[in-house]
């Protein structure tokens, strides 16, 4: 049965079964290809040519129990270790909804006091009073505060990320607060916990703050040998080479003196490597000869109803994938991660969350390429239509074995995810 390639055992049916890459000819085990899975930080792919796999084919070969425990933690682990790259991204936006809900809290102390206000000036009674200098002082007073409170809030909300100023803010450091999941700005201050920390000894500012001895000499070793990423903030070090960097977590160049994002030639080594272990995807959709046929081509032609029903249906399949299997969710988990910085969700339910929404990703993502190959394929076959209108007969049987074929595959998608959707392709 041959051995493999990795281990050097024999293959087997068990735990040393042949594993074929559907895109290159390495020969490895069950085994190895699970070590290797739990071993990486990428999507599932081939240890020799580094082609993507699929769910359908990790299903093939890896067993039920791994599937479902080992490989389904090390998957949360992974996501939420990308989720933890973007927090630094998403302060802004967590600290302008601290600050909405805030400004909230002050309204509604406000109205409290303007409906004292009322009660006292009696104001709601019969003698009303309408013109604006009849108003008593206070009660102006507080509707101009209430009106730049108003102001604020609306500014807070179509603001953006950005609180104050028209900078966006730059962040060096993860606050080292214990349960502060925040991080430091230039002023060594946390935006999440409100609190300022000593730029020479990393601790909290308090009123009878000391810098400890060893903590300033740690800090001047860290500044020395170190820098934070400019984009995720994470601690780099510098060992030898040129002055430019690579972070590793949010795959970002940098100048290591003036601490700038590199948008040239990037020639670091991890960045080198890096890139060795990717290859491109293909894009979908390139049909020759002028495209899809439009509707009004077809009916000047006086296309047969066979013809119209089907390109009826990549038109149907194409408004599928914008609207019904495109991406739900928001601005890629964005606002769970200001949850989870908020302390509004835990790191086991983020984990199990960003795990669900990227299972129901990758289910869009078979539905969507079998729905694009039909479109593709079904473009290209009503462009031949078009050219040579003599070949109806040989190209609408290929047209109903395409759906055929797309409808099994369709069948094993649903037999996968255990979901009803979608639905078989059918002549609209």
């Amino acid at each position: 049965m041959g051995n493999c390639d990795v281990c050097c055992e024999k293959f087997n049916k068990i735990n040393h079964k042949k594993v074929d890459c559907p895109f290159c000819d390495l020969d490895c085990c069950r085994s190895c290809s699970q070590k290797y899975l739990l071993s990486i930080t990428d999507d599932p792919h081939c240890m020799g040519c580094k082609n993507m796999w699929n769910r359908e084919f990790v299903d093939s070969f890896c067993t039920k129990y791994f599937r479902n425990t080992e490989l389904r933690r090390h998957r949360e682990n992974v996501l939420f270790e990308r989720e933890k790259v973007q927090m630094p991204s998403t302060q802004p936006e967590v600290e302008r909804i601290k600050a909405v809900r805030k400004l909230h809290k002050v309204i509604n102390v406000q109205r409290g006091r303007l409906i004292e206000l009322y009660r006292v000036y009696k104001i709601f009674g019969t003698g009303h009073l309408t013109v604006m200098n009849e108003i008593p002082e206070p009660v102006q007073e507080l509707r101009a505060e209430m009106e730049e409170t108003y102001r604020e809030l609306s500014r807070l909300r179509n603001g953006g990320d950005i609180v104050d100023g028209d900078e966006p803010k730059k962040f060096i450091r993860k606050c080292p607060t214990e349960e502060c999941k925040g991080f430091m700005n230039e002023d060594w201050f946390c935006g999440l916990c409100d609190n300022h920390f000593c730029e020479h000894c990393n601790e909290k500012i308090t009123t009878d703050h000391k810098c400890d001895p060893d903590a300033v000499k740690t800090m001047e070793l860290l500044k020395k040998d170190t820098k934070p990423c400019p984009k995720c903030g994470t601690m780099i070090q510098k060992l030898s080479g040129c002055r430019q960097m690579w972070c590793p977590d949010c795959h970002t160049a940098f100048d290591w003196v003036s601490g700038k994002i590199e948008m040239g030639r990037i020639h670091n080594p991890h960045y080198v490597e890096f890139r060795r272990e990717r290859i491109s995807s293909r894009e979908h959709g390139d049909i020759p000869c002028g495209g899809i046929p439009t509707f009004r081509e077809l009916r000047e032609m006086n296309a047969p109803d066979n013809i119209m029903r089907f390109a009826n249906t990549l038109n149907f399949l194409d408004r599928e994938i914008v609207y019904r299997y495109g991406d739900l969710y928001d601005h890629g988990n964005r606002y769970l991660r200001v949850g989870y910085m908020l302390n509004e969700i835990n790191e086991q339910f983020f984990k199990k969350e960003i795990q669900r929404r990227d299972k129901q990703r990758e289910r869009f993502r078979d539905i969507n390429n079998i729905y694009r190959m039909v479109i593709d394929t079904g473009g290209d076959l009503l462009r031949q239509y078009a050219l040579e209108p003599e070949r109806y007969t040989e190209i609408i049987d290929i047209c109903k074995k395409l759906i055929e074929y797309a409808n099994g595959v369709l069948e094993t998608i649903r037999k996968r995810y255990t979901c009803i959707h979608p639905q078989n392709i059918y002549l609209h």
